[in-house]
């Protein structure tokens, strides 16, 4: 069943298949089920992942279309695997950080603008020529007509500082529809890969209550510390901790289960740089420091159970932290060797030793 948000584009999108775009093409029989699968050949697999990695603002609709139709078809180990990778990357801005995309879409306001009043001293330069040389000679209401644009044009540059803005708002839009669509679908194949750009984009707290939270509740479970650890993008332990320290705000009926999703994955990919915040949360929650550590600036609680299984997991790390670095100090030498300036070299020539100084006895012989 495919939900109305989807249709809307659909619909939008017919058109440009009229205009024989392959890949919209190739994407719209796939969403319209013609060849009645949901199983993609690869050919298909290959335009899904190439529109949600596209950079071209203008296919927005065929990303939220693609974004929707990966998370729900049916896909082996491998595809969903590349799948995943290629849906994080619409996820994380194409690419981009938060600033970056915000830099790219002032740029294209500021661009917007500039166009927005060479259109208008065009169209006046254009008006005026024809006002010159062919409507010369007409009456005085028509002429008076004919010169109304001419009033007009300074209210229409009034209008130019908003286009940024609006261009602004317009592409802000575009986007959350895109990555709130590319969310949902990392959280439907729950894979590994998709871990760190949920986690980036749940630090925007409107971000996580929306669709952050689900999705990372069937993401995170599929780390594994045998695969993962060490391996992930450097932000993804420190954005863990984050989303640790503020779940306390979550409801109180799934606080716990959440706490224990966030510690389990700090317990198969967590490092030193997590030890401060589990030592920092077991001390708040510890009697007697429990019972005067009620603050507005510190709020985290927890129940006994969670405040268990948090001592667990930070025993793990520190183990895991100890034997890096007992590895590290065996296989690091204490100093370099010194070497010598003048090295040592054998005598090749004869020692002439006396005969009877050879075979003198000892003093306890003599």
């Amino acid at each position: 069943m495919i939900p109305e948000r989807i249709i809307r584009h659909l619909r939008k999108l017919m058109p440009r298949r009229k205009k024989a775009i392959l890949k919209t093409s190739c994407l719209l029989d796939f969403v319209e089920n013609k060849a009645e699968t949901t199983r993609p050949d690869s050919a298909t697999f290959t335009v899904l992942c190439d529109i949600l990695r596209g950079r071209e603002p203008y296919h927005w609709r065929e990303q939220v279309v693609a974004a929707w139709a990966i998370g729900r078809a049916e896909l082996d180990e491998e595809q969903q695997k590349e799948a995943a990778v290629a849906t994080a990357h619409l996820l994380d801005y194409g690419g981009k950080t938060r600033g970056q995309w915000n830099g790219g879409a002032i740029t294209l306001g500021i661009t917007y603008a500039m166009g927005w009043i060479l259109l208008n001293v065009t169209l006046l330069i254009l008006y005026s020529l024809i006002c010159l040389f062919f409507l010369r000679g007409l009456s005085g209401d028509i002429g008076l007509l004919l010169t109304a644009p001419f009033f007009v044009f300074p209210f229409s540059l009034l209008l130019t500082p908003a286009v940024p803005f609006v261009t602004i708002a317009v592409q802000s839009n575009r986007s959350n529809q895109t990555r709130e669509e590319a969310a949902c679908s990392l959280g439907s194949l729950g894979r590994a890969e998709g871990v760190p750009a949920l986690l980036r984009a749940s630090q925007n707290w409107e971000f996580f209550w929306t669709l952050g939270r689900k999705a990372l509740a069937r993401t995170l479970p599929s780390l594994k510390k045998e695969t993962h650890y060490g391996t992930l993008d450097s932000d993804v332990v420190p954005n863990l901790c984050r989303l640790l320290e503020k779940s306390s705000d979550v409801e109180r009926n799934a606080k716990s289960d959440w706490q224990i999703t966030l510690l389990d994955a700090l317990e198969k990919v967590g490092n030193a740089r997590s030890l401060d915040t589990l030592t920092h949360l077991i001390k708040r929650n510890t009697p007697p420091q429990k019972r005067v550590s009620v603050s507005t600036t510190d709020p985290f609680d927890c129940s006994p159970i969670v405040l268990e299984r948090m001592v667990q997991v930070r025993e793990v790390i520190v183990e895991r932290v100890a034997r890096e670095t007992e590895a590290e100090t065996l296989l690091r030498g204490s100093q370099a060797p010194i070497v010598p300036e003048t090295l040592l070299r054998s005598y090749e020539g004869t020692i002439e030793t006396p005969p009877e100084q050879l075979l003198r006895a000892t003093i306890k012989e003599e």
